[in-house]
């Protein structure tokens, strides 16, 4: 849910409030959210607000990571996983740090996170790997740097993609399209 103007308010024998305005269009699942936890405790998390991918963006890309498997001969999870860690966005941990991992050699990473790339061996010899971030939670911006490379894969196999006015059109509708997430 999208929110803004953030403040506190002291309410006298009460403690603390912590408010957030909503939208119109989300007035009607605050109040849902309000009703069903209004007794009890609850557990709340902030984030900056940042435009989601849409599903219609995530079906397109999916639908040529399909085409590039069959043209490849190759599993639809290894052409994704090939396209996510070439055109894809790095994870950051919650502190902005990119998130990485140090294993021992010979450990399937892939049992740990799905989208890796190998960036070397540190002195004690563990493999060194980077994250990046799955594509449910990429932003628009992300996803459709994503799709692009997509879209140049496929067409450098000679895979029929949208016209390049097709495409803008689309990213047109992704950046004023209402987030799949909220």
């Amino acid at each position: 849910m999208k929110g803004s103007e953030l403040h506190m308010m002291h309410e006298y024998g009460k403690g603390w409030q912590f408010v957030v305005h909503v939208s119109e269009e989300a007035v009607g699942l605050a109040k849902m959210l309000c009703d069903k936890f209004k007794d009890g405790y609850v557990d709340i998390q902030v984030e900056k607000w940042s435009d989601r991918r849409t599903l219609q963006a995530n079906a397109y890309f999916h639908v040529l990571c399909n085409k590039i498997a069959e043209a490849t001969k190759s599993s639809m999870d290894d052409v994704k996983k090939m396209l996510v860690t070439q055109y894809g966005t790095l994870a950051r941990g919650t502190d902005g740090k990119y998130m990485a991992v140090k294993v021992p050699k010979n450990t399937d990473i892939s049992l740990l996170y799905p989208y890796f790339r190998h960036i070397g061996e540190d002195e004690n010899g563990l493999d060194m790997y980077l994250f990046f971030k799955q594509t449910h939670t990429l932003t628009k911006d992300e996803m459709n740097r994503l799709i692009q490379g997509t879209v140049d894969e496929a067409k450098a196999l000679n895979i029929e993609t949208l016209t390049p006015a097709e495409i803008e059109r689309m990213v047109g509708k992704w950046q004023g399209a209402t987030s799949a997430t909220e």
